[in-house]
């Protein structure tokens, strides 16, 4: 096994240092400490504005990068005698960085705190751990501090019947735990306000054999294990499940990603890792297992075409989302609620044909209607992006022009 632990002095990273020991990790294994220094530097004239709001001089050099490598890898060796371990500083984008190194050397792992030690780091709150998730094509664990402590681990799976998903539970069975380690899968199946009853049993009774078969694989590795199915958001279910029994770690499996793929992450596993610090103060990871799969390959056109026109509202410049009326907002998360739900009914249609659970009865007609349901609401939900995506840009338009009388030469004027 491949490690590659990110590191640069901060109190997230010393924790994620620290608590290597409870991740499960075998005894002998490859590991690369790196750290980066920052070569972004701010324009002469802001130096002053700058220093203020970062709170240090400069950013790190590399010399200085190298002695926190060392003084990290001397850590991970006395945790890890049996380890092989290398440090290296590196220069650039810290993001960039390290997912480039990952890739590079066929990392199979990168550790990686929370939030970083500059004053950038502070401010974008997770940036740089947030898009090594979504651009690594290696799995990611990333490290919130939490007050240590000794009793077993409790990790929370993300469970959706998806391959990648189950390729989280087949990492967790095979890793090294303590014993009394705690499991709990986690399923939130959907809204079933729109599928025929025989459709929502056919749904639950594939839910719980999921669960099961899961468990079963967990069992074996000596795990105690509990479930949890809910008819709620995925994204919410977890973090308020984490929060409430006190987990160390979510493990999320996602799918893997080519260039396009980046843009459309796994819609769960990137909205837990951005909300994780706002919603919960609990669990101290969050492991996302990527899955080299081709998703959107595999996907019917239509709704490829719906992901990318969603990604193009996201991208939407901040300005405009920050002074956009509150109704615009209310139906961008909506929608985006919406998009979730039609592609949880995709999934289970996927894996109906596949797995031959549907019932006879139901397993031509009921499939056939609801992927004909699916891609028209495919086509309204496009069509309200659109009417969105022109008001956005017309508010865009209106902030631009009010920025324009704001600018000094203007008021002279």
């Amino acid at each position: 096994m491949k490690i590659l632990i990110s590191y640069d002095g901060s109190e997230y990273a010393d924790f994620a240092l620290t608590d290597l020991q409870r991740a499960g990790l075998p005894l002998d294994a490859e590991a690369a400490v790196i750290s980066v220094a920052e070569s972004w530097l701010p324009p002469p004239s802001g130096y002053e504005v700058i220093e203020q709001i970062m709170g240090q001089k400069h950013p790190r050099k590399p010399d200085q990068a190298l002695a926190l490598a060392k003084r990290a890898a001397d850590a991970v060796q006395a945790f890890f005698p049996g380890w092989k371990i290398q440090e290296e500083a590196l220069e650039g984008s810290p993001a960039g960085e390290v997912v480039k190194k990952a890739e590079d050397w066929g990392a199979d792992l990168i550790i990686v705190g929370s939030h970083g030690l500059s004053g950038i780091g502070r401010i974008l709150l997770g940036s740089i751990s947030h898009k090594i998730v979504t651009d690594s094509h290696c799995s990611v664990r990333v490290a919130r501090k939490r007050q240590v402590t000794q009793a077993p681990p409790r990790l929370i799976i993300g469970l959706d019947g998806s391959e990648h998903s189950e390729t989280a539970v087949k990492v967790v069975a095979t890793r090294r735990w303590p014993q009394k380690t705690e499991v709990r899968l986690v399923t939130a199946t959907g809204p079933f306000y729109e599928l025929p009853m025989d459709s929502v049993e056919t749904q639950l009774e594939y839910t719980r054999k999921l669960q099961q078969r899961a468990v079963e694989i967990l069992q074996a590795a000596g795990l105690d294990v509990t479930t949890v199915i809910e008819v709620t958001d995925p994204k919410t279910l977890l973090l308020e499940e984490a929060e409430k029994w006190n987990a160390d770690c979510i493990f999320i499996g996602t799918r893997g990603h080519n260039k396009l793929e980046r843009l459309l992450i796994g819609s769960v596993a990137s909205a837990v890792v951005s909300r994780a610090n706002a919603l919960s103060k609990s669990f101290v990871f969050l492991e996302v297992l990527i899955a080299m799969k081709k998703f959107l390959s595999r996907r019917p056109s239509g709704i490829r075409l719906l992901a990318i026109i969603v990604f193009v509202i996201i991208a939407t410049p901040a300005s405009a989302s920050i002074n956009a009326p509150q109704d615009v907002q209310f139906r961008l998360i909506n929608i985006e609620r919406r998009i979730d739900q039609l592609q949880q009914r995709v999934d289970f249609i996927e894996r109906s044909q596949q797995s031959n659970v549907a019932s006879p009865s139901a397993d031509t007609s009921l499939l056939t209607q609801a992927i004909l349901e699916t891609q028209r609401q495919q086509l309204s939900l496009a069509e309200q992006i659109v009417t969105m995506q022109k008001q956005m840009l017309e508010m865009q338009k209106r902030i631009d022009q009010l920025s324009e009388k704001e600018k000094p030469e203007n008021k002279k004027k």
